[in-house]
């Protein structure tokens, strides 16, 4: 049901409602090539309309709209299911078209963010 995002956040949510002890390690750095699993990571190009549309129906996106339905239908309670389903598209769909508007420099933002952070963590 979550073949590319979303399944280890929800391994851990079912790991733990059947009691297993789950522990979240914040100092964990993953590193991993950009461009390899989502259009819109390109860093050097601003996305397109197509590439933007193209993202919510590609199952390599983190907007992927079927895979955000299915994360809600198996975390969410009965009661918040359309408000999550609601306010999580409305938050891709904002994220989506910020990342249209300044395209390469909201990557570039986000790669050097990343390298910050890793920095003060090595070696701990």
């Amino acid at each position: 049901m979550l073949p590319h995002y979303h399944g280890d956040g929800e391994f851990s949510y079912r790991a733990r409602r059947m009691g297993f002890k789950v522990i979240v390690c914040r100092k964990l750095i993953v590193y991993h090539p950009v461009n390899t699993t989502e259009s819109l990571n390109d860093l050097d190009s601003t996305p397109t309309l197509h590439a933007v549309l193209r993202s919510f129906v590609d199952i390599r996106s983190h907007n992927y709209f079927k895979s955000r339905v299915n994360i809600a239908r198996l975390c969410c309670p009965p009661t918040f299911f359309v408000p999550f389903i609601v306010s999580d598209t409305v938050k891709a769909v904002l994220r989506t078209i910020w990342v249209m508007l300044f395209g390469t420099w909201v990557s570039r933002i986000r790669l050097l963010i990343n390298r910050l952070l890793s920095v003060g963590t090595r070696g701990e």
